[in-house]
């Protein structure tokens, strides 16, 4: 795999993110899944899914004449997809390899908490993505007492970033 680390985007040189990274609501509205505890059949199902999304990228990326493409995907559905960029670099067959980035936030949570608890840290090591993205969710109006404790465990995941 050719490695993007070290490279940064810029005005003139953009990266363009195809995010397919959701999780519990990917599998409420497209599969049906209740309570976020897919069965079998639905797991497989939303990990196919995953799979073609990546490859209608991988089609587009010959049309991508300038900056990058990249792409944002989770490990509980889409490790296949992890596991395609990571093995094929340059999946495109000829032109940047595909950039990798991986959610660190649990799915479908009010406050921010991390997908794998603790571990999160280990998954991002052993996956070792380009990026890794956290989503928050933030408002003034919010609970302080929430949102000084949501901060607190942002500045966890700031201190060994």
């Amino acid at each position: 795999m050719t490695d993007n680390r070290g490279w940064q985007p810029r005005h003139d040189d953009p990266l363009f993110i195809l995010a397919m990274d959701h999780r519990a609501s990917f599998g409420k509205t497209l599969f049906n899944v209740k309570d976020d505890n897919p069965s079998p059949d639905q797991v497989a199902a939303m990990k196919s899914a995953k799979r073609m999304i990546f490859g209608g990228l991988r089609a587009a990326l010959p049309a991508v004449t300038y900056g990058r493409a990249g792409v944002l995907v989770d490990e509980r559905y889409g490790q296949d997809v992890i596991d395609a960029v990571k093995a094929g670099g340059d999946v495109s067959g000829g032109g940047q390899p595909v950039v990798l980035a991986v959610p660190v936030e649990a799915s479908g949570h009010d406050w921010f908490t991390t997908e794998w608890g603790d571990q999160w840290l280990e998954h991002v090591e052993a996956i070792r993505p380009d990026y890794a993205k956290i989503l928050v969710r933030d408002n003034p109006d919010f609970d302080p007492t929430e949102r000084e404790q949501q901060f607190a465990r942002l500045a966890q995941i700031e201190a060994v970033a």
